[in-house]
């Protein structure tokens, strides 16, 4: 057994070095990495995983019980990671569509280690897995300050290693750009810098310690205002109405970010119930308000998050929105309920709801590279179920959604559809999962590919509202040869769901303009010189992109209007500038 904590944390970190860049190496060698997804990925989280750990627990470097504690950890995210890297790969995909699921795989791995770590501490030193919530407080903000200043070290490294070999580059000498730049140096040289970052912070964690300190007390009087603003954003929803929640697309994550920061800066100035902020007692009546209020935002996240899987079925993000709501929800619903217990000081019961939020956190992350709570799987799920009970029409269903997004399930998804053949249509199904299941690269925006072939198709392409109304003969000619010729993408005109389409008189000369919406690229056309021509676009101000759905409903009942701009514009020299009021 090694005895000194320095030898311990340079020979793992030069393990590590060394084993990340024999994996290199090995996929280096390889013709094609996607089929061994399932052994790369868990490698590469032993590598990172196991080292890491035994660094930052180099305390207990003499206790058995370390390794076992590692052990387990790495071999279940390992697994997680196997699963991951099997269900990830699809034969035929350029290597770019995995990035994404990496990140993610990354991310969660890295959470949930860093969750779990203060536990593990304080199963090796007090040989439970909580009960001195100073200890696991301590160790968690710790563990953070202690990666921060080590990735600080390895970054200031780099940055010298850089100036060093731009230098002597200027005297044309290339041997130390070279070296700097390659990998059998790159590897070992950053583990083992990462790895005496950790050893100096060891050396200096006394003075480091009452910086965070001083740090957390500085966050914690941030409290207050992020109170403020939960409370006065809940007396305003009345007087304007949750109807401007649902326009947006991005309220839920606005009041999952406020909820989000009030957790932390909550965290940051209660520590660990002793030796927190102490705030002035009207202050902590402000702040148990906003902690009481915390159930109502995430009932609002909840209901439009339902709105939107009603209307639009599971998809991958919603999927983790609803994971994200529903762990915030351990914070909002515990600390509403430890306001009403005080008796032994403010919030003493926070730290109960604490241990238990981060068990759980740690655990449904990891489920989330499980089947049990796969996104991946349930979005595929939810929208081959809304294809085959007929919610959603074959016409807007994007197939190749299953084949880039929706990896083993989805690709295995296609394959059913392939040979479906009790919906009645069965056949424009088989052909459409058939076309997805040869694409290499997936399509701009929508995915049901139907090329007009005459102007009689592309009249049929456009749903012209008012109803009733006609497209002039010149506009559609015009139109016909914008098409044709493709100097103009127009990507609903190629789908077969077609465009919804409004005539309606936006510049006042009593002529209609005719306005295409496609998304983000909603493009104009008027008459200028008796000539119809592509005017520009519509941009929402809040860049809001409205689902196809729900223009087609807003057309119907006639929820259009012109408004009139009391701005002018302004013109210096060749550029004119237009106002956007906020």
């Amino acid at each position: 057994m090694i005895k000194t904590e320095r030898t311990w944390l340079l020979a793992w970190a030069a393990m590590q070095g060394f084993c990340l860049l024999m994996l290199h190496n090995w996929i280096d060698s390889m013709a094609s990495t996607g089929p061994y997804f399932y052994l790369i990925w868990p490698l590469y989280v032993v590598a990172l995983a196991f080292p890491l750990s035994m660094q930052m627990l180099s305390s207990f470097r003499e206790r058995n019980l370390l390794w076992q504690l590692c052990l387990a950890y790495t071999m279940l995210t390992a697994i997680c990671a196997g699963y991951a890297g099997k269900v990830a790969w699809v034969d035929g995909l350029p290597a770019y569509i995995y990035s994404g699921q990496i990140f993610l795989l990354g991310w969660v791995v890295f959470i949930s280690w860093f969750i779990l770590n203060p536990f593990a501490e304080h199963r090796l030193r007090q040989g439970a897995w909580s009960g001195d919530y100073a200890m696991l407080c301590s160790a968690t903000w710790r563990n953070l300050l202690k990666l921060l200043s080590a990735g600080l070290f390895v970054g200031i490294f780099w940055a010298l290693l850089g100036l060093w070999a731009g230098l002597f580059r200027v005297l044309g000498i290339k041997f130390f750009e070279d070296l700097f730049t390659n990998r059998n140096f790159i590897y070992p040289v950053t583990a083992i810098c990462f790895g005496i970052g950790l050893l100096l912070y060891s050396a200096r964690e006394e003075a480091l310690v009452n910086l965070y300190r001083a740090t957390l007390n500085l966050l914690g009087w941030l409290l207050p205002l992020v109170s403020v603003i939960m409370l006065l954003f809940l007396l305003v929803i009345p007087v304007q109405g949750v109807s401007h929640l649902w326009k947006t697309g991005y309220a839920t994550a606005l009041m999952l970010s406020l909820l989000g920061l009030m957790v932390f800066l909550f965290n940051a100035a209660w520590q660990n119930g002793a030796d927190g902020l102490k705030l002035p007692a009207w202050l902590r009546i402000l702040v148990n308000l906003a902690l009481f209020s915390m159930p109502v935002f995430i009932a609002l996240s909840a209901y439009a998050m339902n709105l939107r899987v009603v209307q639009y079925g599971w998809t991958v993000e919603r999927v983790w929105a609803a994971i994200i709501i529903g762990l915030t929800s351990l914070y909002a619903v515990g600390y509403a309920i430890s306001v009403f217990f005080r008796s032994n000081g403010w919030m003493h019961h926070a730290s109960k709801v604490n241990v238990i939020a981060a068990w759980l956190i740690a655990l449904v992350l990891l489920l989330t590279h499980t089947p049990v709570l796969d996104p991946i799987r349930i979005s595929v799920d939810s929208q081959v179920q809304r294809l085959l009970t007929k919610v959603t029409p074959v016409q807007s269903f994007d197939f190749e959604y299953l084949r880039f997004q929706g990896g083993y399930y989805g690709n295995g998804a296609l394959n059913k559809l392939v040979i479906l053949r009790d919906h009645p249509q069965f056949s424009e199904i088989n052909q459409k999962a058939t076309q997805a299941l040869v694409a290499k690269y997936k399509t701009y925006g929508a995915t049901n590919h139907n090329e007009p072939e005459n102007q009689a198709d592309l009249v049929k392409l456009l749903h012209i509202y008012p109803s009733g109304s006609q497209v002039p003969a010149e506009l559609l000619t015009y139109l016909w040869g914008e098409t044709q010729s493709k100097s103009y993408w127009i990507n609903c005109l190629r789908i077969s769901s077609g465009c919804q389409a409004l005539l309606i008189d936006l510049n006042g000369d009593a002529e209609n303009e005719l306005v295409i919406f496609d998304g983000y690229n909603t493009v104009v056309f008027s008459q200028q010189d008796r000539q119809w021509k592509r005017a520009g676009h519509l941009r929402g101000r809040n860049w809001h992109q409205l689902e196809a759905a729900e223009v087609e409903k807003a057309l119907k009942a006639g929820s259009v209007a012109v408004v009139d701009s009391k701005w002018r514009e302004l013109k210096v020299l060749q550029d004119t500038y237009t106002l956007e009021p906020q």
